[in-house]
């Protein structure tokens, strides 16, 4: 899910609250907490997207998961401020347009890698490294078998993509054996 315009505008707003970067390392893992937390009852998300339910009985919902999750008080703040407004809902965008300012502050780009079977730790780790060598960019990858792939691999990391799939190679196969043989 691409976060939209509104969510950008608040996780801006809560990065720019923070000097440090621990500290900012800190409130994009309570976001990211946050949210799985609230999505992961029905009945709580249920509770916190329903707009009939007062800000009041929200925010007070908030301060129980507050307390598991031992979140600083600027936090807390800008979480009080997202329920007041009706924008508790947009909690998974917001963290993720947090995780984006993160990462371009960092020079991190992420990816992800789709594969036929299982990988390895070892082919996992010679995946990133030539990703980074390519890119010139520490890349935090996340992956996935593909039960539709036939065998190999595909990366997708920013607007790069990186297929090494059976799919990819039976096309360029074809494209040769048509260039071949309409080149005669």
């Amino acid at each position: 899910m691409k976060p939209s315009e509104l969510s950008f505008r608040y996780a801006r707003a809560l990065f720019l609250t923070v000097d440090d970067s621990h500290t900012r390392h800190m409130f994009g893992d309570l976001l990211f907490e946050l949210s799985r937390a609230l999505n992961s009852a029905e009945e709580l998300k249920l509770f916190v997207e329903t707009p009939l339910i007062a800000p009041e009985k929200k925010e007070e919902t908030l301060n129980q998961v507050f307390k598991s999750l031992k979140a600083p008080e600027e936090f807390r703040d800008f979480v009080r401020l997202l329920a007041a407004k009706d924008r508790l809902n947009l909690i998974q965008e917001i963290a993720e347009a947090y995780r984006a300012k993160i990462d371009e502050l960092d020079h991190v780009e992420r990816g992800h890698v789709r594969s036929a079977g299982e990988l390895s730790e070892k082919e996992k780790a010679d995946i990133q490294a030539a990703i980074e060598k390519y890119c010139r960019k520490k890349v935090v990858l996340d992956y996935t078998q593909d039960e539709h792939m036939l065998g190999g691999m595909a990366a997708q990391v920013g607007s790069l993509t990186f297929d090494d799939s059976l799919f990819s190679h039976l096309n360029q196969i074809k494209e040769e054996l048509t260039r071949g043989v309409l080149g005669r």
